[in-house]
C-alpha cells in the first residue's frame, strides 16, 4: 500500500495572498505525522517561482525529509519564461523521469508502482482549435490510465466537475477534494 498526502492550489504570492511558508510547513507536518510515503502537490502552488524561493525552499528541503512530486498547474506556467523544465526540479525533491525530452508529464516508481504525474486540461465543450486539442489528450490520459486521481474543488460545485466526474464513475478512478482549508463541506463524489 502506498500512502501519500495531496495538496493542490496553494497559490503562493506574498503580495496577493495570505498563505505563508509557516502554511506549508503545518501541510508537511500532517504529512509526517501521518506517515505517508510522499507528498503530491498538484498544480498552482506558486504565482512567482523566481521572486519565491523561500516557499520551493520550505517544499523540497522540507525538516520531515518527504519526498515531494509537483505537477505544474496553468497559474505556474502562466508567469513569462516559466516551463516545466524550470519548474519541475522546483517542485520535486526527488529523481523523475520523463518519457521523452518535451514529454508534458514525468513519472517515478515508488514501491514498485509508477506514477505519471501531469496537470491535463478541463474536459469541456470548445470551439478554441488549441483547447479541443488540449480536451482529447484529457481524454486520452483518462483511456490509459490504470487509476486516475480526480481532484475537486471542494468549495465550488460546477457542472463542469459533473460532467467529469460521469465519464470518470466507470472507471479505476479516485475523486478527492482540495480546498478543505475554505470551509467544512462535503461532496457525495468524493471517496
Amino acid at each position: 500500500m502506498v500512502k501519500f498526502l495531496l495538496f493542490s492550489d496553494f497559490h503562493y504570492d506574498k503580495k496577493r495572498y495570505p498563505l505563508t511558508v509557516g502554511d506549508l510547513e503545518k501541510v508537511l507536518k500532517r504529512g509526517y505525522d501521518e506517515k505517508v510515503d510522499f507528498v503530491l502537490q498538484c498544480g498552482d502552488f506558486c504565482v512567482d517561482a523566481v521572486r519565491s524561493p523561500e516557499i520551493f525552499k520550505a517544499l523540497l528541503q522540507n525538516k520531515y525529509n518527504l519526498p515531494v512530486y509537483g505537477v505544474c498547474g496553468n497559474h505556474d506556467l502562466e508567469i513569462m519564461g516559466n516551463s516545466m523544465e524550470f519548474l519541475v526540479p522546483l517542485l520535486t525533491n526527488s529523481k523523475v523521469e520523463k518519457p521523452f525530452p518535451d514529454a508534458s508529464y514525468y513519472y517515478v516508481d515508488i514501491k514498485g508502482i509508477r506514477f505519471n504525474f501531469s496537470d491535463t486540461a478541463g474536459i469541456r465543450e470548445s470551439d478554441d482549435k488549441i483547447e479541443v486539442l488540449g480536451v482529447q489528450l484529457s481524454k486520452r490520459v483518462l483511456d490509459e490510465s490504470d487509476l486516475l486521481l480526480f481532484v475537486l474543488d471542494g468549495s465550488n460545485k460546477s457542472k463542469e466537475d459533473d460532467s467529469i466526474y460521469n465519464l470518470l464513475k466507470d472507471i479505476n478512478s479516485l475523486t478527492v477534494l482540495n480546498k478543505s482549508d475554505m470551509g467544512d463541506f462535503s461532496d457525495e463524489r468524493a471517496d
